[in-house]
């Protein structure tokens, strides 16, 4: 297991910083889905209600993860 920064930028202009542990052979994007609400079409994705426009993970050392 490891644990890294997820961080999704929101259309309104927020970043939010979200520590998440990723199991063995789970990516940043399996994670993503799993915490983001898809609306009813599956085009768009939310986080708090709030429209996610950018997501990336970094680990500790700033080092992207996939």
């Amino acid at each position: 297991m490891e644990v890294v920064m997820m961080i999704l930028h929101l259309l309104n202009g927020e970043v939010a910083k979200i520590p998440v542990s990723l199991a063995l052979n789970q990516s940043c994007n399996d994670k993503f889905l799993e915490i983001v609400q898809v609306d009813s079409k599956g085009t768009s994705v939310y986080y708090k209600g709030t429209l996610v426009e950018a997501v990336h993970c970094r680990k500790g050392t700033g080092e992207f993860v996939n």
